[in-house]
């Protein structure tokens, strides 16, 4: 699965303002260290 960078962006961005329970938060931050 590739996930683009800025689809990444906006869905912290929405997660951020929707206030998302913190599993959510911790599988974006996983992804986001196996993309990087």
């Amino acid at each position: 699965m590739k996930v683009e960078p800025r689809s990444i962006n906006a869905i912290t961005s929405v997660s951020k303002r929707v206030k998302v329970p913190v599993i959510t938060s911790s599988e974006e931050a996983s992804s986001r260290a196996r993309i990087t």
